[in-house]
Formats: C-alpha cells, sequence, structure tokens
C-alpha cells in the first residue's frame, strides 16, 4: 500500500497507514484487529467524508474524532473521543 518512502511512516511510533481505496481498507481490518478510524479533528473527517468516511461505513467500523481542544473538568483537563455522524 505504500510507496517506498512512505513504508515505514510512524506517528508516536505506531505505523502509518495510506489507504487508497476500499480494499486497502479492508486488507488492514483483520491484521490490525479494527472497530473504527479516529481523525484527529472533524474538520479532516469532513474532508474525507466522501471517501474514507464512506468507506468506513461499508466496513461497519466507528468514525472518531478526537476533540480540537482539551476542556477543564473539575480541575483536570479531560480527553474525550467521540464518535461522528457526518451523514444525518
Amino acid at each position: 500500500m505504500f510507496g517506498g518512502s512512505k513504508k515505514s511512516l510512524r506517528i508516536a511510533e505506531l505505523p502509518v497507514y495510506q489507504i487508497e481505496n476500499l480494499e486497502d481498507l479492508y486488507r488492514l481490518i483483520p491484521r490490525n484487529n479494527l472497530d473504527g478510524i479516529l481523525f484527529p479533528n472533524i474538520k479532516a473527517a469532513q474532508y474525507e467524508r466522501d471517501r474514507l468516511v464512506r468507506y468506513c461505513e461499508q466496513a461497519s467500523l466507528k468514525t472518531l474524532v478526537v476533540p480540537e481542544m482539551e476542556e477543564l473538568h473539575n480541575g483536570s483537563m479531560k480527553r474525550s473521543i467521540y464518535i461522528i455522524n457526518l451523514y444525518p
């Protein structure tokens, strides 16, 4: 799935995958025990709504988004990941 230079791309010591089509995603699901795709923000998810988000729906994967800001909750930082639905 990767061209030579992208093969070892990692973020926070985790591999980064390039998904060009639905078949690429289907290959990753059993190999990585996927149950969802995590987007860094809602803007990135909206950008991918007609491609990767659709693939997730077809593969019955959750589409998750990390909030853009951490919110202060009872004097401590709380970070929540939530499921999005771009197609109401």
